[in-house]
């Protein structure tokens, strides 16, 4: 599985999320969660995409986000 968080400028996590993967076909984004005050500034996305460049998740043919 793969997890990554992001943080504010005061360290505080806003947002986070998680995927498993079979680590070749097939990975799962399952949860994807942002602080209220950070929603609507892109922050999924950014998640999203660092999710997908994950070690555990960049090699498989196929991400669904659920």
């Amino acid at each position: 599985s793969a997890w990554v968080g992001a943080e504010d400028e005061r360290g505080r996590l806003i947002g986070s999320a998680r995927a498993v993967s079979d680590g070749v076909r097939c990975a799962w984004v399952r949860d994807v969660a942002v602080a209220g005050d950070w929603r609507g500034h892109d922050l999924e996305g950014a998640l999203l995409a660092l999710v997908r460049d994950h070690p555990a998740v960049r090699r498989c043919d196929r991400v669904e986000v659920l």
